[in-house]
């Protein structure tokens, strides 16, 4: 488990997969700006068997153990030790609250700490404001714009590419953000 002031990240156990279902079931579960399709218990668990010994997908926790979103990442070049980074809070009602900025930070520092990462990734709805305001407070770069990359709630939406480089990563004091 990764253990922050606020959340934890933790492995999705098999007692997770009816809420997961129903949370991604909702549309605004992931925003406005993120694909939405319906997933069913069963292919939760698929997911998990597919993946192994390293579990991409991370339960986000209050610190009185309510489940509020999903933390993932996706590896994207093992040579190049690369990775993409999604969070998600679910209700909006638990927005704005600092667990989302947490989830990120505990997430940065696992996979930069543990997992020898040298850069880390998360692409951005243009529209979604709240979101890079978190990534630059993270002191992410945005290094360009993905035209029309995604669609969701009938309509294309251009991409914001963020990204923090593990040398950038050792720079900073998180101790010294304030959340």
């Amino acid at each position: 488990m990764l253990s922050g002031a606020r959340t934890n990240l933790r492995v999705i156990q098999k007692d997770d997969f009816d809420w997961l279902a129903a949370e991604l079931n909702k549309p605004q579960a992931r925003g406005e700006w993120s694909s939405f399709s319906l997933r069913g218990h069963v292919e939760f668990e698929r997911q998990l068997f597919e993946q192994g010994g390293d579990p991409t997908e991370l339960v986000i926790e209050d610190k009185r153990s309510k489940r509020v979103g999903l933390a993932t990442f996706e590896y994207l070049d093992p040579v190049a030790r690369s990775a993409a980074l999604e969070v998600s809070i679910f209700e909006p009602a638990d927005r704005g609250k600092g667990f989302g900025l947490e989830a990120h930070r505990l997430l940065i520092d696992y996979l930069f700490r543990h997992r020898g990462l040298h850069r880390v990734e998360v692409l951005s709805a243009a529209e979604n404001v709240p979101e890079q305001k978190v990534l630059e407070k993270l002191r992410f770069s945005r290094e360009g714009t993905l035209r029309q990359a995604r669609f969701a709630g009938g309509l294309w939406h251009d991409l914001h590419l963020y990204a923090l480089l593990q040398e950038e990563w050792q720079t900073l004091h998180w101790d010294q953000l304030s959340f």
